[in-house]
């Protein structure tokens, strides 16, 4: 189960932060998931992220931490980041504080997000989408770059290009498609399999806030507004 933020985020307050200045249709989250959402967002702000992507990933990973994790594996919390991309990318505050600790896994996961983006570029796919990002996480930057720069090819044949076994890139392909398209697995082209997976983002919080997420803006004031993670070094998460 995803924990809670930590105490001292919550003593903090930073819940109106999502309520009053990034996006409205936030009322229609619970007040846990606001909190997450908040910190996703600051986040975003914070280190330069697009505030639309980090959203629409809170909302596709982890619905702002209501899903619960799945039992077992390495991909975890509200970012559902594993754990080597924890390593690489989380502060030494956060790791001082682990992948489990709410804060830390959102900053850790925004930090990979942004590097997903810069990486995204150098493939040769420039001004990454909300979807192009997500679909960068779910099969790799290498194998969804593969899908977009061989769009007529099988995706299954995009993914062997980069690397993934033929038996693992014909399970990843059914695996990540709505159930309409999976007797397809084998023969949709990699632009079809992007585009399906690139919409999820979207979808995913359209439905949680009853709202779209191009609505979503990014606030100058965002980023002062709460305390960096260099405060919070060290304390470790508490229930709520």
């Amino acid at each position: 189960m995803t924990p809670a933020v930590s105490r001292s985020i919550l003593n903090n307050n930073i819940s109106p932060l999502a309520r009053d200045e990034v996006q409205p249709a936030f009322d229609k989250l619970t007040p846990a998931q606001t909190r997450v959402a908040a910190v996703m967002a600051n986040q975003a702000a914070i280190q330069n992220v697009d505030v639309g992507t980090v959203l629409g990933m809170g909302a596709i990973e982890s619905a702002y931490g209501a899903v619960k994790d799945r039992i077992g594996s390495q991909y975890q919390g509200p970012t559902q980041i594993g754990n080597a991309e924890f390593n690489a990318n989380a502060s030494p505050a956060a790791q001082a504080l682990g992948k489990l600790d709410t804060y830390a896994n959102i900053q850790a996961g925004v930090a990979y997000m942004g590097s997903i983006e810069k990486q995204l570029v150098d493939k040769g796919i420039a001004n990454p989408t909300t979807g192009d990002v997500y679909g960068a996480y779910n099969q790799g930057v290498a194998g969804y770059s593969s899908l977009k720069n061989n769009p007529d090819i099988s995706a299954v044949d995009a993914l062997r290009k980069a690397g993934v076994s033929a038996e693992v890139a014909r399970a990843r392909v059914a695996a990540n498609l709505p159930s309409s398209l999976k007797a397809k697995a084998g023969t949709i082209t990699a632009q079809q399999f992007a585009n399906a997976i690139s919409n999820y983002p979207a979808n995913s919080y359209a439905s949680i806030t009853k709202a779209p997420l191009s609505q979503v803006k990014s606030p100058s004031s965002i980023a002062n507004t709460t305390p960096s993670l260099s405060n919070f070094a060290g304390t470790p998460s508490k229930p709520a």
